[in-house]
């Protein structure tokens, strides 16, 4: 599990100097490697994953007649939270 523990860090390190959350993407290259998909193979995987959301957001464009754009990013923020027997 040292690649979990590296991937796991990692993530750590991104939060506190960036303030950015792994995807599920981050975590599917430590299960592909645990069973024994080829290090080759990781992004046909990620991209066959990926087909089906890419043609039905084409297909939805089509229909709409306009193009979707993601809408500009902004950093996660954590909320602050009090006490539990303060909260509603």
């Amino acid at each position: 599990m040292k690649l979990f523990d590296i991937a796991e860090r990692l993530e750590q390190v991104m939060w506190r100097e960036k303030r950015m959350f792994a995807n599920l993407d981050w975590y599917s290259a430590v299960s592909y490697h645990r069973m024994g998909v080829p290090t080759a193979m990781f992004t046909p995987i990620f991209v066959i994953s990926r087909t089906s959301g890419w043609s039905a957001h084409i297909i939805e464009q089509r229909i709409d007649g306009k193009i979707i754009r993601r809408a500009p990013f902004t950093p996660a923020r954590r909320p602050e939270m009090g006490a539990l027997k303060e909260r509603q």
